[in-house]
């Protein structure tokens, strides 16, 4: 924001409003598509929830902050109290509910498109975990929460360490639930990777 820049109070709040008002936008349209969602809620529009929800109360606990003194250093990222809003609820669970659907997608497309019409093929949901999504979610849900309460509560110690470990836990179940994914599926991609990151690869031969 150029009030920062320049250190100028009516940009820096003009920016902020203008920010915020954008942030309430997006999650307000966001609602809006996944109230209107005709499929099953799947992992990706559940995540996309907790995100639209994450980022209405990171601009709540954020308005007042930012209007009264926007140029402060400790408020680059809004309310204190909503950091892990802001960077777990909104960011994480955004690439986590991404690649939901980015990942199997990829298996499924190099996997299986060739094979429709010829043989059963899985649906794309059907390439993860549906019981390890279901745990992953509830764990990142009680992770937030538990580490945004304690933020805003200003509890003991062990209460954000709780929710951190908590959360960390479901970002790890998650990681697990693509590996599988990629494994059972497609486990050659694996080996691209390895062959990939060890200068292995060797183009085919003309």
């Amino acid at each position: 924001k150029s009030g920062r820049l320049f250190q100028s109070l009516i940009f820096a709040r003009l920016g902020g409003f203008l920010l915020l008002t954008g942030m309430v936008a997006f999650a307000l349209v966001l609602i809006r598509r996944l109230w209107a969602a005709q499929v099953d809620p799947g992992p990706m529009l559940r995540r996309y929830w907790l995100v639209a929800l994450s980022v209405i109360g990171w601009v709540g606990l954020s308005i007042p902050r930012w209007l009264g003194d926007p140029l402060s250093y400790f408020l680059r990222f809004g309310s204190p109290q909503g950091t892990h809003l802001l960077f777990v609820g909104f960011f994480t669970f955004t690439v986590i509910g991404t690649f939901y659907h980015v990942v199997p997608f990829i298996i499924w497309f190099h996997q299986y498109s060739d094979k429709l019409g010829y043989e059963p093929v899985p649906m794309i949901d059907d390439l993860y975990h549906a019981g390890l999504a279901r745990v992953e979610f509830w764990l990142l849900a009680f992770g937030l929460v538990t580490l945004w309460v304690g933020e805003l509560l200003g509890a003991q110690t062990w209460v954000l360490v709780l929710g951190g470990n908590v959360l960390g836990a479901g970002v790890i179940m998650f990681a697990f639930n693509m590996g599988l994914v990629v494994w059972r599926h497609r486990p050659e991609t694996i080996l691209e990777v390895i062959a990939l990151m060890t200068f292995r690869h060797r183009e085919p031969a003309n």
